[in-house]
């Protein structure tokens, strides 16, 4: 066979299986057509936002699905900050949970602002956003009155991600990627300097987060050796300011994603099958022990 002229294209939009190269689509012996519509980009999923208690209650929230990534709820529960990626654009948007109305946009501008993360009193929403150029923080008004300000700016080979405001809005916590190292720090508002926070790095993201008194932050971190995973990947604590010493708190074989009941009692995470979602107590005594 001879290739005599380029590929020409002659459809957008068909839906792709999970396999490499399954398009849904056929052609007949006439010349005839069918197929399955889909996104243009094979890396496009619908996702519906579903809420679910510790019992296991689960309730969809009324939204239609979309390409839905990192989604926040505010610290009083009422709304929901989340960001809807197209591939082409990434903006993030509000919901108010008590409404069936659609999302409200808190960004708009054909960037991509991603990683939403609420101030400790509900008024503002961090971000990372390439609006600039670089991909630094921003933060904005919930409400969306005024316009963004500018909190850090990233250096042309790295990325800053925001992780968590602490409760006097004094200070967020945000992971620099750099090398395809997570570095934590933690940044002043007030006069935008940062410092590393206790030497912590991670092979993949930190997922750090303050503790409801302010007093702790609960981050995953992971290293690789040889291309393998560490046996030292889990879930650790540590005081805030940071002390350097972590605390592990009890190890599977892949921990990530903490997240603080609102009491600061108990500490959520993603842990390995056969329990993907652990709850452990934490026991803060001034001794600095946690315990089950």
């Amino acid at each position: 066979a001879t290739v005599i002229s380029d590929r020409v294209p002659i459809l957008a939009g068909i839906r792709r299986g999970n396999a490499i190269g399954a398009a849904q689509f056929s052609v007949s012996t006439n010349g005839s057509l069918a197929y399955m519509p889909g996104p243009v980009n094979a890396t496009f999923t619908r996702r519906s936002l579903i809420l679910f208690d510790r019992s296991g209650t689960i309730t969809r929230l009324k939204l239609p699905p979309a390409p839905y990534e990192h989604p926040r709820v505010s610290p009083d529960g009422k709304r929901l900050a989340v960001v809807t990626d197209d591939d082409e654009n990434a903006e993030i948007s509000i919901y108010e949970m008590a409404e069936t109305s659609a999302l409200r946009r808190l960004t708009i501008g054909g960037h991509h602002n991603s990683f939403p993360v609420w101030s400790s009193n509900g008024e503002r929403v961090a971000f990372q956003s390439d609006r600039e150029g670089d991909r630094g923080l921003f933060w904005q008004r919930a409400d969306g009155l005024g316009t963004a300000e500018r909190l850090t700016t990233a250096a042309e080979d790295a990325a800053h991600i925001p992780e968590s405001v602490s409760r006097d809005g004094k200070h967020l916590l945000f992971t620099e990627l750099k090398s395809g190292t997570y570095s934590l720090r933690v940044l002043s508002i007030d006069d935008k300097s940062s410092v590393p926070f206790g030497n912590v790095t991670s092979a993949e993201p930190t997922g750090a987060v303050f503790s409801p008194d302010g007093r702790w932050v609960a981050y995953a971190s992971t290293t690789r050796a040889g291309g393998l995973y560490s046996p030292n990947r889990g879930v650790f604590i540590q005081p805030f300011p940071a002390t350097g010493v972590p605390f592990q708190v009890p190890k599977g074989r892949i921990d990530y994603h903490p997240a603080w009941s609102p009491d600061g009692k108990s500490l959520f995470f993603i842990a390995s099958a056969p329990q993907p979602l652990v709850v452990v107590n934490v026991n803060t005594q001034p001794s600095v022990t946690f315990g089950i």
